[in-house]
């Protein structure tokens, strides 16, 4: 057993003082408050928190957290139950916890209550979570309030000198901060030269014999301003891995590593040429471009210019007016694909749609021709056949258009035919067919053995 582990165990076993109730009855409601202590026929719980306290220890600070409840209880009033369920150690990479256990929730670690009847001290790891975030039930959050401040506290323990104060981390974080110290005393001089924000996630590139700069394994300050830099991606551990590339790429701002980063995730190939253009994109398009960047719209460009077969020519890669340039692509992108579409619906339309062409003395039905159809006909009658594009160019439906014989050019009905069947047949605002079309329909039908799944008139 360490001297760590011992001093938990000690810990464990330690009788320690009971809690005031006298510190935290702002807390606790009335017992004459009918709006709260209405009768109950079965047992519940009126009020509860949960409330710690920071207190000396062998040297050492320790944070005790206690639930508390309020309940009715064989229908007497409990005016104040209280149960000691938690004991951080400062140093140690533990702590103990009694009648409460820890679980996962929607993807957030809580605490919740299992029960204090012959429980036993147990151990668990000293993470980053409070006991703040827990909760009894999935919709109801318990408060967590604190009896006491650490900081003078902390100044008469062995880890006076720790420099957390300085760390400019989360009270949440004392503990694991403690421990780090305990393990490597050099912590007081990270914290202190501001260099926390560096090293979370990257203790084990620290080089602890080191002093100075050297813990961080550079050599002077020019390296932890770029550090620095990095403090979004990940800090030191990001720079040593990235060191030669941000030296390479000239990346002497957050932004332009951050236009590397997006760069480096999407595969591209990069230049410092390129870097120092999106940057300067960046400058001149976005409002507070230090976490914005036109990098995955630049890369979907380059791709725009690669399917149409236009030369990558330094004026093309690097256009005076890259938004301008990006929004024409993308148009001419989308010009271009709906042409595909409607050479693959004209295809359909060839090969097997086109025998199913007919008339009488009122009306004409015919399949749709193209995209520019199905947009015109959703345009004029006011319903969405023009979402069905995609479908229709697969072959997974087939739209026909309905008009008058004596006015062929605009838009009357639009029938949807699916698998031989007729599925819909929509006309101004989605409006049914009347008598004399659906009569129209049915003959179409009969002539081609189709069936429906709508209108048995038909």
């Amino acid at each position: 057993m360490t001297s760590m582990e011992k001093f938990l165990d000690d810990l464990s076993k330690a009788h320690l003082d009971a809690l005031d109730i006298e510190q935290f009855e702002c807390y606790l409601y009335d017992m004459n408050d009918k709006s709260v202590w209405k009768n109950r026929k079965k047992d519940s719980i009126v009020n509860e928190f949960y409330i710690s306290k920071f207190e000396i220890w062998n040297e050492r600070l320790i944070e005790r957290v206690f639930y508390v409840n309020q309940k009715w209880e064989q229908k007497i009033k409990q005016y104040c139950n209280i149960y000691e369920v938690q004991r951080y150690l400062a140093g140690s990479r533990y702590k103990i916890n009694k009648g409460i256990y820890v679980a996962s929730y929607g993807g957030i670690r809580m605490i919740y209550w299992k029960s204090y009847n012959n429980c036993e001290w147990e151990r668990s790891t000293n993470e980053r979570f409070m006991i703040s975030y827990g909760q009894r039930y999935s919709s109801q959050y318990i408060s967590h309030y604190r009896l006491n401040d650490y900081e003078h506290l902390l100044k008469q323990t062995k880890h006076k000198y720790c420099g957390f104060k300085e760390s400019g981390l989360e009270d949440e974080r004392l503990f694991w901060f403690l421990y780090q110290y305990e393990k490597h005393p050099q912590m007081e001089i990270i914290a202190k030269m501001g260099l926390m924000d560096v090293v979370q996630g990257s203790m084990n590139c620290l080089r602890w014999s080191q002093k100075g700069y050297k813990l961080l394994g550079i050599d002077d300050k020019s390296e932890l301003e770029i550090i620095n830099l990095c403090s979004r991606q990940g800090g030191l551990k990001y720079y040593r891995k990235h060191k030669d590339n941000i030296r390479k790429y000239g990346l002497d701002s957050k932004h332009k590593i951050f236009i590397y980063d997006i760069l480096l995730q999407r595969n591209y190939p990069m230049s410092k040429k390129l870097i120092e253009y999106i940057d300067k994109v960046d400058r001149s398009n976005t409002y507070g471009y230090e976490y914005s960047s036109y990098s995955s719209d630049y890369i979907d460009y380059i791709g725009f210019c690669n399917i149409l077969g236009i030369p990558l020519t330094s004026a093309v890669r690097y256009p005076e007016n890259f938004k301008k340039a990006h929004d024409d692509m993308q148009d001419k992108i989308k010009i271009n694909e709906s042409k595909i579409v409607t050479d693959k619906i004209q295809e359909q339309v060839i090969k097997t749609l086109f025998k199913y062409r007919y008339a009488d003395n009122e009306y004409v039905i015919t399949p749709a021709n193209s995209v520019q159809d199905l947009i015109e006909e959703s345009k004029q009658l006011h319903h969405c056949v023009r979402t069905y594009t995609n479908k229709y160019a697969r072959g997974e439906t087939t739209i026909f258009l309905i008009r008058k014989r004596d006015d062929v050019l605009h838009p009357f009905y639009t029938l949807e035919l699916k698998d031989k069947k007729i599925n819909q047949v929509r006309g101004l605002h989605n409006c049914d067919p009347i008598d004399a079309v659906s009569r129209f329909i049915k003959k179409w039908a009969k002539k081609y053995r189709f069936g429906t799944t709508i209108y048995q008139n038909y």
